[in-house]
């Protein structure tokens, strides 16, 4: 049987949808894990394995945008959570491109990630 922090990973690497990926963080939460686990175990290892797929060339570059968005909603699950739990960013970030610049892409990209990890970034 799957256990539900590895629903949680699935979810991140297959993209279900945001809402599922919610429902099964709010489910962690409810059942009692802790916010570390649900971070380390479901949401981050998620995000790690879609993060090897496109090192081995299995997955492309939408494929981890679609995945870094959904890590990204079960973490505004937790979010407030995490700020009670007295977990902190690992650092701070500012990152920017000129309004309209076709590299903003790439920056949302890394900005996603970078905060996906623990970053604070301002964008």
């Amino acid at each position: 049987m799957v256990s539900l922090l590895e629903e949680i990973s699935e979810a991140v690497v297959k993209a279900e949808s945001e809402a599922k990926v919610k429902e099964l963080t709010q489910r962690a939460v409810d059942e009692g894990y802790s916010i570390k686990d649900i971070l380390d175990n479901g949401l981050v290892k998620g995000i790690n394995v879609i993060g090897q797929m496109w090192k081995d060339g299995e997955a492309f570059i939408p494929e981890v945008l679609v995945s870094s968005k959904m890590m990204r909603a079960g973490t505004e699950v937790i979010k407030e959570l995490m700020a009670k739990s007295g977990i902190k960013p690992i650092g701070k970030v500012v990152i920017g491109t000129v309004k309209g610049d076709v590299h903003s892409i790439g920056k949302s990209l890394v900005a996603m990630m970078m905060e996906n990890v623990g970053f604070e970034v301002h964008d």
